[in-house]
C-alpha cells in the first residue's frame, strides 16, 4: 500500500470537514484530521489499485478478443462493433477449449499446436516478471586461453520454465513471425502524476535496456523449444511500454501453407 502518494489529496479533503456549512462553528481537531486523512488515503489508494488491476485485466481481454478475431466483435443481434465486446470473449475462449477437450488425445495437424486453427494460427505465451536483456559474454582466462561463459543461465532457465508450462509440443517446422511486447515496470520513484501516464501509455519507455537486447534474450529461449531454429523467423516485431506489472509477451505466427490443389483440366466451351 502506498497511501504516501495520496495523503496531501486526503488531508485536504479531511480539511474540508471542517468548512462544510454543518461543521464551520466546530475549531477544527489537527489530530482528528490527520487520523481522517490517513484513512481516505488507504481508501484512495485501495481504489486506485483496483482500477489499475481492472484496466490490466480489461486490456488482457481485449488482446485476447483481437486474436480471436471477428467473432469477438459481432454482437448476438448481428451487429458488427469497432471495438472487442470483452462480455463475449469468455464464451468465446469456452468454446474454443470445448473443441480441444472434444479432440481428445488426437494429436494435431500440420503442427497445429495451442489454439492453432482456433485463434488464428497462432501461439500466445506470456512470462512474468520484469523482462530480461541478453548481456555481453563474458570473457575469463583459463591458463593460457581465454574463453567466454554464460551468466544468464539462471534467467534464462526461469524463462524457458515459464514457456514450457504453456507449450508443451514438439518445436514447429515451418516459417514463423514472432511479435514480442515488453512490459517494464513503472519505478517506485515516480510521481503519482507521471505514474498515472505511464500506466495508460503516454509516456514512452526510452530508458535501458534496448529493445534489441530485450529480443535476442527472449529470441535465444525459444530458439529449439516454440521453434527449431531461428532461421525459420520470417518477420520480428517488438515494442516496450511502462506498465504496472512486469511482463513479456510473445506471440508466434505459424506460415505452415496447405499443400496447392491440383487444377482440374478445363473441358467447356468459352460462352457457354
Amino acid at each position: 500500500m502506498n497511501k504516501e502518494m495520496w495523503i496531501q489529496e486526503a488531508r485536504g479533503i479531511a480539511a474540508q470537514c471542517w468548512c462544510d456549512p454543518e461543521t464551520e462553528s466546530k475549531v477544527m481537531d489537527p489530530v482528528l484530521c490527520e487520523a481522517v486523512a490517513q484513512r481516505i488515503a488507504c481508501w484512495m489508494d485501495t481504489a486506485a489499485q483496483n482500477q489499475r488491476n481492472a484496466d490490466y485485466y480489461r486490456g488482457l481481454i481485449v488482446r485476447c478478443g483481437e486474436a480471436i478475431g471477428n467473432r469477438a466483435y459481432i454482437a448476438d443481434d448481428g451487429s458488427k462493433s469497432n471495438d472487442v465486446l470483452c462480455a463475449k470473449v469468455p464464451e468465446l475462449v469456452e468454446k474454443a477449449f470445448s473443441i480441444l477437450r472434444l479432440a481428445g488425445t488426437e494429436e494435431p495437424k500440420n503442427n497445429q499446436t495451442g489454439m492453432w486453427g482456433i485463434m488464428g494460427e497462432r501461439i500466445f505465451l506470456s512470462v512474468p516478471g520484469k523482462p530480461i536483456a541478453k548481456k555481453r559474454p563474458r570473457f575469463a582466462r583459463r591458463g593460457k586461453y581465454v574463453t567466454t561463459y554464460n551468466d544468464q543461465e539462471t534467467e534464462e532457465g526461469r524463462f524457458l520454465f515459464e514457456v514450457q508450462k504453456q507449450f508443451k509440443r514438439e518445436p514447429v517446422t515451418c516459417a514463423v513471425k514472432v511479435n514480442l511486447k515488453f512490459f517494464m515496470p513503472i519505478p517506485k520513484s515516480t510521481s503519482k502524476k507521471n505514474y498515472a501516464l505511464m500506466a495508460v501509455y503516454q509516456i514512452d519507455h526510452t530508458k535501458k535496456p534496448d529493445i534489441d537486447n530485450l529480443i535476442k534474450f527472449a529470441l535465444d529461449c525459444l530458439n529449439g523449444v516454440v521453434y527449431h531454429d531461428d532461421s525459420q523467423i520470417i518477420k520480428i516485431s517488438g515494442s516496450k511500454v511502462y506498465h504496472p506489472v512486469g511482463l513479456t509477451e510473445i506471440i508466434v505466427e505459424l506460415r505452415d501453407f496447405p499443400e496447392p490443389k491440383t487444377a482440374e483440366p478445363f473441358s467447356g466451351i468459352i460462352g457457354e
